[in-house]
């Protein structure tokens, strides 16, 4: 029988927790324990736990963090937590990521076909149905970390796997001990495909047909490529990716490649999408590359949850006007 646990890790979205948890509590194959780590919630997120009856279930171990550490400090609690137990397998995702019926039924039968890898991954579909493409990759280049998204039509099928998101991925407990926690202080993003990278250094990952999370996101990757929005999170996108990269790529082609790298990143300052973005995203891009240069992860003030509100308004303004002039 799969003996597992499941880590979650939450922010002030308690009525998206429910369902996440509900999920779990539903499974043909139940957890051993259920790690549920919070951020330091305002939402009530507690009391609503309290009130539903979830910290009397003796599944779940709730751990509640005296300040927000963001994602990244959040899962590395709770992978520290998970060390601890008496499990083989770990499941790992975020609050909004809703779990398949017969989800870790799934992952038992990928496990019986592929008895020496460390680590699976499943199906992540949006709300419309979609298969989100971008949360597995094929390594194009392992010494440069250049990726490509594995396409939806693979989907059905056992593939193996370079890189992952947290949203569905299921590691057993000898990989994680050997690989260890994930990066602390990145606060969010890239902690997972820093993570996932180490991890496909160690052993074989594949993706599990018929493993399916059903994510509760209003907005993903695959649609963002095409538009835009003022978001503080890209700061530390942009500022993980290049740790994640230096700390990961080849030794000596790094240095020629970082240069392409940050020359890149500027040049995308000047696509149309951005026009009436550029002057935030020319700022986000330095920040973020000075604080790389220095070494400075964790949270920056200038980058603080929720605090592109402000510009997002402003920027729909600058939207609907331009709209106006054109009718």
């Amino acid at each position: 029988m799969l003996k597992y646990a499941a880590l979650i890790v939450t922010f002030n979205r308690k009525d998206k927790l429910v369902k996440a948890l509900d999920s779990l509590l539903s499974q043909s194959i139940l957890p051993e324990k259920i790690v549920l780590v919070d951020n330091a919630s305002t939402d009530g997120t507690q009391d609503m736990l309290k009130a539903g009856g979830y910290l009397d279930n003796e599944r779940l171990q709730f751990i509640e963090l005296p300040t927000n550490v963001g994602g990244s400090g959040g899962f590395y609690a709770a992978f520290e937590a998970a060390k601890q137990l008496d499990v083989d397998w770990v499941s790992i995702s975020d609050d909004d990521a809703n779990f398949g019926p017969d989800y870790f039924a799934a992952m038992a039968k990928a496990i019986d076909r592929h008895p020496d890898a460390g680590g699976f991954t499943s199906e992540v579909k949006l709300p419309d149905g979609r298969i989100d493409v971008t949360h597995r990759f094929h390594m194009i280049d392992k010494r440069l970390l250049r990726w490509r998204e594995i396409p939806a039509e693979n989907y059905d099928t056992d593939f193996k796997v370079d890189g992952f998101t947290f949203v569905g991925s299921f590691l057993s407990m000898h990989t994680i001990k050997e690989v260890d926690s994930p990066e602390k202080d990145f606060f969010i993003w890239w902690d997972d495909l820093d993570y996932s990278v180490r991890v496909t250094k160690t052993t074989d990952v594949y993706n599990a047909p018929g493993a399916v999370i059903n994510h509760d996101t209003p907005s993903n990757a695959m649609d963002l490529k095409h538009s835009y929005h003022p978001d503080w999170r890209n700061y530390y996108g942009t500022r993980n990716m290049f740790f994640a990269f230096w700390k990961n790529a080849h030794p000596v082609l790094k240095y020629p490649y970082l240069l392409y790298k940050i020359a890149r990143l500027y040049l995308n300052l000047v696509s149309p999408r951005l026009k009436y973005g550029r002057k935030y995203e020319l700022f986000t891009a330095n920040q973020a590359m000075k604080d790389f240069f220095r070494g400075k992860k964790g949270l920056n003030e200038h980058f603080l949850p929720g605090s592109s509100k402000q510009r997002e308004a402003e920027y729909a303004e600058k939207v609907a006007a331009e709209q106006s002039k054109m009718k």
